[in-house]
């Protein structure tokens, strides 16, 4: 579900950096060139994830199937080549960046409002029940993750 992947995300890219701090030091290199990986790939993400939203966008406009693909078809060259990519993106690729990135603002604030403690914030996800979603396998977890911030 995109929850679940997505709060798996949180949870492992908060975990590394503060393995390495504990483990390496927080100003060991590792840590700096983790650090440096994961803003180049925080940089990857959100073009994913905003052209994501502008296919969407096209997929849900007027224009005929014709257009719409030949588009999309444009916009996925062009980001390939602005990311420097050997293979091509598709919707698989960009769906992927959708499931496993959603609420990370949200994540994130939970998890501050927690005390930065693990437990605390887990028990805090624990309080949502399927019941907090609008639907199955919602993507959209804004709303659900803000209930908790509030």
């Amino acid at each position: 579900s995109f929850f679940n992947e997505s709060v798996a995300s949180f949870v492992a890219d908060e975990m590394t950096v503060q393995f390495l701090d504990q483990h390496l030091g927080s100003n060991s290199a590792e840590k700096a060139t983790y650090l440096k990986i994961e803003a180049e790939a925080e940089k990857r993400r959100k073009k994913l994830h905003a052209t994501y939203k502008i296919l969407q966008t096209l997929y849900d406009s007027e224009k005929t199937d014709e257009e719409k693909t030949e588009e999309k078809e444009k916009i996925l060259k062009n980001l390939q080549t602005e990311l420097k990519l050997r293979r091509p993106i598709n919707n698989a690729v960009l769906v992927q960046y959708k499931t496993y990135t959603t609420g990370q603002e949200e994540f994130r604030k939970i998890y501050e409002r927690c005390g930065r403690n693990w437990k605390t914030f887990l028990k805090k996800l624990g309080t949502l029940s399927s019941k907090s979603f609008g639907k199955n396998q919602q993507e959209n977890l804004g709303p659900v993750l803000r209930s908790l911030i509030d």
